[in-house]
């Protein structure tokens, strides 16, 4: 080992240079030793862990695991507030109607039935049955029914009103995409959950331009949008490497969570319906299959209606005979 003096590249050399050293140690330990020896601030820590090799592991992880995110954030996204949404118009307007229809049908029938065992039970026992008061019961009991009926047409009201999404060139989609990535990277709270109360309301109005497939806004956006800070090199409780790794697991975490919603979305209404909806004669099928259970229905329908009304006339009978 060479003599240690104000001159030498060595160990002791380094405690005589300018702090700049860092990049003279010949290899880790003497990096390690010199740590040890002699405890640095926190911004001489964060010197030190930049030419730790693990270090520099972590942070290309981290720096991978954040594109990765922002990628996956902007597939969620646009799977939920694009490709769905223009999936349920297209659902709605060719298949929904149907269902709608048959489920107008069921609340019909089962009303329908109800009516006629409660007159009958009344008939059964010699009693004449107060169908006014019936009315006022099977409202009661099929309230829940009408309104989701009420619902569902509402439903389907509006997606016949409604237009699919924007289609722009391929160019301007790209572009759109690229801008709401980048907005997404820097304000989207799965991957910034610091960010501040105003910067979440640039987002969601982010969110909505991308709904809307509003380019102009989005230009607006991504034009205002700040540019990311350097990482704070102000380390006071925990060092780099052990705060690098906590973000890394936090970034896991909700890569892990994002997967997780994606693959719900896949698996659900209505982007379960994509196959049927993307094939033509799936789509007849299923139609023609709606359409014979309306028929089915409707043939029920009628003969509980006469049914009904043989029993009103008896109801009414009795009525005059006790009169």
């Amino acid at each position: 080992m060479q003599p240690l003096s104000r001159g030498s590249d060595g160990l002791m050399g380094l405690l005589f240079n300018a702090p700049s050293c860092f990049t003279k140690f010949s290899n880790y330990n003497e990096l390690f030793l010199f740590s040890t020896l002699f405890p640095m601030s926190s911004s001489q820590e964060y010197g030190w862990a930049m030419f730790h090799p693990e270090y520099v592991q972590l942070e290309n992880q981290e720096k991978i695991l954040r594109d990765e995110l922002t990628e996956l954030v902007t597939q969620k996204d646009e799977l939920q507030f694009r490709t769905c949404k223009n999936i349920e118009v297209k659902y709605m307007q060719r298949i929904g109607a149907y269902e709608y229809k048959i489920f107008e049908l069921e609340c019909q029938i089962r009303r329908l039935k109800r009516k006629i065992d409660l007159i009958q039970a009344q008939l059964n026992r010699m009693k004449i049955a107060d169908v006014v008061e019936i009315e006022k019961q099977l409202d009661n009991e099929y309230a829940e029914f009408n309104e989701q009926i009420k619902t569902k047409a509402e439903a389907i009201e509006k997606a016949l009103n409604l237009t699919a999404p924007s289609v722009f060139s391929d160019e301007d989609y790209d572009e759109f995409k690229k801008m709401y990535r980048e907005i997404a990277k820097a304000l989207h709270p799965d991957l910034n959950p610091d960010i501040t109360e105003k910067q979440h309301r640039r987002f969601l109005q982010a969110v909505k331009a991308f709904e809307n497939g509003d380019i102009e806004s989005m230009r607006v956006f991504y034009l205002l949008l700040d540019k990311p800070e350097e990482k704070s090199k102000d380390i006071e409780h925990i060092g780099v490497i052990e705060q690098l790794q906590e973000t890394i697991q936090k970034l896991q975490h909700q890569k892990k969570r994002i997967l997780k919603n994606i693959d719900a979305i896949h698996n659900s209404f209505p982007y379960n319906q994509l196959d049927i909806l993307s094939d033509k004669q799936k789509t007849a099928e299923r139609v023609a299959e709606l359409n014979k259970t309306i028929s089915e229905y409707g043939e029920m329908l009628e003969l509980l209606k006469q049914k009904l009304s043989v029993l009103l006339s008896e109801n009414e009978h009795a009525r005059s005979c006790n009169t």
